[in-house]
């Protein structure tokens, strides 16, 4: 049996005289809607069509092995939709996906939260009427690690990893 090939470019020759990029997966051809002279558009629209067809991998459930963005993922599909505010968790989510995503879940220590309230902390609030610069607080960022420890939670007791994951929260603010 021949092994399958990953989805990958094929310039094919459309209507006319034109070649098209298109992206040929298992017995799919897929439109990238770039001509021969769009190669960046084409390798854009491959790496999307990889990310929306990648399946979350969580092996024997070590988080040693498990992804910190397919917990999220899952989380965010299959509970995300039954919780009060899941717009919010979506958006939340993303955030955490865009620091942690690469990472594995074993990985997750105090040194490594503090860096992504740092990191958040520092970038603009994109909900501010108007640009007067203003950046994330403290309290999104730890609201927001609530929700990764949320997702980790939901895979240990769903049977996605196999023992639990603690997030070390930063501080809440005292207020005066």
């Amino acid at each position: 049996m021949r092994p399958k090939q990953p989805p990958r470019l094929v310039l094919r020759r459309g209507r006319g005289k034109h070649k098209r990029w298109i992206i040929k997966h298992l017995e799919r051809e897929i439109s990238t809607g770039a001509g021969e002279s769009e190669c960046a558009k084409a390798e854009a629209a491959l790496a999307e069509y990889i990310i929306k067809s990648r399946q979350p991998a969580f092996g024997e459930g070590n988080p040693a092995q498990v992804l910190i963005g397919d917990c999220l993922a899952v989380y965010c599909d299959r509970h995300g939709p039954q919780t009060a505010r899941p717009g919010g968790v979506a958006l939340e989510v993303e955030s955490l996906a865009e620091f942690f995503g690469d990472k594995l879940v074993s990985e997750v220590c105090e040194e490594l939260c503090t860096a992504y309230v740092k990191w958040r902390c520092a970038q603009r609030d994109r909900r501010a009427k108007h640009n007067t610069g203003r950046t994330i607080k403290i309290s999104t960022a730890r609201r927001e690690l609530v929700t990764l420890s949320a997702a980790l939670n939901w895979c240990f007791h769903n049977k996605r990893l196999d023992r639990p994951v603690f997030v070390k929260m930063p501080k809440v603010a005292e207020t005066a």
